[in-house]
């Protein structure tokens, strides 16, 4: 008798650590072994958003919004962090929060129902996902391509990324990866001026734009919503990927800031806003350098 009460214990005992195997090694389509983690991390920035709302979500093949993935606040500085088991495309959007304007020091809030938003093609362990006035107007690019065209979502999130990019004059920058440099902040002394400065100056022209032509600080994320429009078709024409001419409340356009981005740019360099300690002339050699 007492045999078979041994033999019943080491059957159940055999059954338990069985049970526990199994649920630690379950796998699916989307998803690793339960214990493993994948960081999606970056920076959320026009200039650093403080107290948005970061959330990522799945990307479906069409570019449009899937299933809610994890969601998180963002810190002083812009930067988040989320883990995710997820391993494919996904979508950052980021709602909410504060910003100071790098051209006036003015403090803008984000007003509800407005995104920024970054596509990300694939997961990894450690993924970078920044999420900028770039990002969101490639973004709209992404989805419109992707969603008229049978190719693969992949080719359209790296082909919309590298367009935006050649647009703003950040060839070979991956505006995704690279973190911007916020250039009205004293700690950004010491570095030498190489992708993030510029990316971080590209970013503060769109303001300067504002403020060089009397136009309010208020109105800038207004004219990154009509440039991700307009660049739908992946040319800023004043047109959407229907042809349609934009519909715009606002004095500010793409036309008349892209073409002008170095003159915005060499303003904001020049002005006491940039407390970065890096000058046009720094600006110009990393631009001799490429």
């Amino acid at each position: 008798m007492k045999n078979l009460e041994k033999i019943m214990m080491m059957i159940f005992i055999l059954l338990l650590i069985t049970s526990m195997n199994n649920c630690t090694s379950t796998t699916t389509d989307d998803e690793t072994i339960e214990d493993a983690q994948n960081t999606i991390s970056g920076i959320v920035s026009k200039g650093p958003i403080n107290g948005g709302t970061v959330s990522v979500y799945k990307l479906n093949e069409n570019a449009s919004r899937g299933e809610l993935l994890g969601t998180t606040v963002s810190a002083a500085d812009g930067s988040y962090s989320i883990a995710t088991q997820y391993e494919g495309a996904i979508e950052v959007v980021v709602t909410g929060g504060t910003y100071s304007d790098e051209a006036t020091g003015q403090t803008i809030t984000l007003q509800a129902g407005y995104e920024m938003k970054a596509f990300i093609a694939q997961v990894s362990t450690q993924t970078k996902a920044s999420v900028t006035a770039l990002t969101t107007i490639a973004a709209e690019n992404a989805y419109a391509y992707a969603y008229a065209n049978t190719n693969s979502l992949s080719l359209a999130i790296s082909d919309a990324n590298a367009k935006v990019a050649t647009a703003f004059g950040l060839e070979g920058t991956d505006i995704t990866e690279v973190e911007p440099t916020d250039l009205t902040s004293a700690e950004a002394k010491g570095n030498t001026f190489q992708h993030a400065e510029k990316y971080g100056a590209v970013l503060a022209a769109l303001s300067q734009y504002a403020e060089d032509t009397g136009q309010s600080a208020e109105d800038v994320p207004a004219l990154i919503a009509i440039m991700a429009e307009d660049f739908q078709d992946g040319v800023f024409d004043n047109k959407n990927a229907q042809g349609l001419a934009i519909e715009s409340t606002i004095a500010l356009t793409a036309e008349e800031c892209i073409p002008n981005m170095n003159t915005y740019m060499n303003s904001f360099m020049g002005s006491t806003e940039n407390k970065s300690g890096f000058s046009v002339k720094n600006m110009n050699d990393f631009n001799n350098s490429l």
